[in-house]
């Protein structure tokens, strides 16, 4: 399960265990910095590519 706070663009991310509803936290962080890069870990065409692509004609 995950949780975001857009006020403070802050993701928390829950563990919720189906067998006996135990939740654990997992992880958290803010995404500030997450939201600034233009692409990460995509496949071809990047947005950068196809920006270029578009910019030529």
């Amino acid at each position: 399960m995950i949780i975001v706070d857009p006020q403070t663009r802050v993701m928390a991310v829950y563990h919720v265990d189906g067998s006996n509803g135990k939740v654990a936290l997992r992880s958290v962080r803010k995404l500030q910095w997450d939201l600034l890069i233009e692409d990460f870990n995509g496949g071809t065409p990047t947005p950068r590519e196809i920006r270029t692509l578009l910019n030529q004609s």
